[in-house]
C-alpha cells in the first residue's frame, strides 16, 4: 500500500514537471533554433548593414564583413566606445540563434601587422564572450589577404542544428 500511494505521488509530480515544459509554445515567425523571430533579426541585420557592414546568407552561414578602423581607432586594440553600437548590434544578431559556432577573422595586408590583428582578434573574442552570445565554439584568427577584405573584420557564424 505504502508504495502504491509512492508511485501515485511520483507520478503526479512528474505529470506536473513535464506540462511545465509543454507549456513553451511555438511563436509564429520563429525557426527552429531561434531566439528572436523573423521580423526582429530581419530588423537587426538592417541595423548591421545601416552601421557600414556587409552581410552574406548562405544557408546556415552568416557572414558579416565590417572594416576595422569602424570597430578599432588607428592602431590600437582597444575597442572603441564611440562605435560600439556596431559591435552591440552584430552581439544582438549572433544572440537570435540557440547554437552557433562563430570565427572571428582579422584580415590584414601584411605580415608586420600580425601582432596587433592579434590582439584585436582577441579583444573582439572577448567582448563577444562577454556579450553572452550562446556559441558552442567561439574563436579568433588572423589570415594575410590583399585583396578586397585586407583590414577588414569578418564574423563568420554557422547555425547548428
Amino acid at each position: 500500500m505504502k508504495f502504491k500511494c509512492l508511485f501515485i505521488s511520483i507520478m503526479i509530480v512528474l505529470t506536473m514537471f513535464l506540462s511545465a515544459c509543454a507549456s513553451k509554445k511555438y511563436q509564429p515567425g520563429q525557426e527552429y533554433g531561434a531566439y528572436c523571430s523573423k521580423a526582429k533579426q530581419c530588423k537587426i541585420m538592417y541595423a548591421v548593414r545601416d552601421d557600414g557592414a556587409f552581410i552574406y546568407t548562405l544557408g546556415d552561414n552568416i557572414s558579416i564583413v565590417v572594416p576595422q578602423d569602424q570597430i578599432f581607432k588607428d592602431r590600437a586594440t582597444i575597442l572603441s566606445s564611440s562605435n560600439n553600437k556596431t559591435l552591440n548590434n552584430i552581439a544582438d544578431l549572433l544572440a537570435c540563434y540557440q547554437k552557433i559556432i562563430v570565427k572571428v577573422i582579422v584580415y590584414i595586408a601584411y605580415e608586420d601587422q600580425r601582432g596587433v590583428a592579434k590582439m584585436r582578434a582577441q579583444a573582439l573574442e572577448h567582448y563577444l564572450t562577454m556579450e553572452k552570445i550562446n556559441a558552442r565554439l567561439l574563436y579568433s584568427v588572423v589570415k594575410t589577404r590583399r585583396s578586397s577584405l585586407q583590414n577588414n573584420i569578418e564574423f563568420f557564424t554557422r547555425k547548428l542544428p
